[in-house]
């Protein structure tokens, strides 16, 4: 991946990734992110991620999680939870 430099140390967020969640598996295969959650409001998408992630034994080599998310509240609640850093958001 081109520019995977951006992503070091970094707490990456997928919002709406879909059945496959494929940017985030990219990032988290090719650049040392701290974590890449990757969401969906879909549960059998969420589901299936979660799938990809056991099938391919990625959970240990990759810090990758698939959540299933509702609302735009709780996007920045899962962000929060895994960085544990003060988030701002201006309106």
């Amino acid at each position: 991946m081109k520019n995977n430099y951006v992503f070091k140390e970094k707490a990456v967020l997928e919002l709406g990734g879909g059945m496959t969640c494929l940017a985030s598996f990219a990032v988290a295969k090719t650049s040392d992110a701290m974590l890449v959650a990757c969401t969906d409001g879909n549960p059998a998408s969420v589901e299936n991620v979660k799938r990809i992630i056991e099938h391919n034994n990625l959970s240990s080599t990759c810090p990758i999680t698939a959540q299933y998310v509702s609302t735009y509240i709780t996007y920045i609640y899962i962000l929060y939870l895994y960085t544990m850093i003060p988030i701002y958001i201006s309106s």
